[in-house]
């Protein structure tokens, strides 16, 4: 019997976003510009990288260097590189962690950034948006028919303890948005309730954090756990896959 799949939005958008990376003077020297590759970070989806990476490569003739990781690690590892830069463009990530680490990235603003919704222009001058996804969360009914899943309210269930799939929220862009979103719907970032209700989440969790965001619903499917915090795209290419 097939293991049916739902979710249910949790109501709020983030952003993805891209930024450039800040150079020294030693690599903007022509040895680095004649090999005509640029050095990509991204956490993105492979369905993602595939839909765009190659396009770029195509369309401009310069070879796009690679490098997959979370956004967590990512972001550390262009910290720890701040003084001699690998990365020419981090592609992917969430507002946050961008705005904490501007000193990572050179001003950047398209000439396209007139065609973006002007509520999701690039007004930061080092970030562009490119698209926008939902949080949601993601159930497996065979595991949850007797559980009412409607919100964040129902995941503090005690049925649901060990049985909560999440990523780590300082090492997953997805896990960070779905940590700002339940502080929102319980009163707002520095509210005491808010954040107790984040504690209680978590003692649920019981320690079993996903080491990346795609293993959140890829466990919910498998029937490993019961719920997932996560984002659309998968959720909706997950439950197409098992419908």
């Amino acid at each position: 019997m097939k293991k049916l799949l739902f979710f249910l939005s949790c109501g709020w958008i983030f952003l993805t976003l891209s930024g450039c990376s800040s150079t020294t003077e030693a690599e903007t020297s022509s040895e680095k510009d004649s090999d005509n590759t640029l050095v990509v970070y991204s956490p993105n989806p492979e369905d993602l990288i595939e839909e765009t990476i190659p396009a770029f490569e195509d369309k401009y003739g310069i070879k796009v260097d690679l490098v997959q990781a979370s956004t967590g690690e990512l972001f550390k590892k262009a910290e720890a590189e701040k003084e001699s830069p690998v990365a020419d463009v981090i592609f992917g990530g969430s507002y946050a962690l961008f705005s904490s680490n501007e000193k990572l990235f050179e001003p950047y603003i398209s000439q396209e950034n007139d065609q973006i919704i002007p509520e999701y222009q690039n007004k930061t001058g080092f970030y562009t948006p490119y698209t926008l996804d939902v949080s949601v969360i993601i159930a497996n009914s065979a595991l949850t028919k007797d559980i009412k899943i409607e919100g964040y309210n129902d995941l503090l269930n005690p049925k649901l303890k060990g049985k909560i799939a999440t990523a780590d929220p300082s090492n997953a862009s997805s896990a960070f948005a779905q940590l700002t979103n339940m502080l929102v719907d319980q009163g707002g970032y520095e509210n005491e309730q808010a954040w107790t209700y984040v504690k209680n989440l978590f003692t649920l969790v019981d320690g079993k954090i996903a080491s990346s965001s795609s293993n959140v619903y890829k466990a919910v499917a498998d029937g490993e756990m019961a719920v997932g915090l996560t984002y659309e795209d998968p959720a909706l290419k997950t439950l197409k896959r098992r419908s």
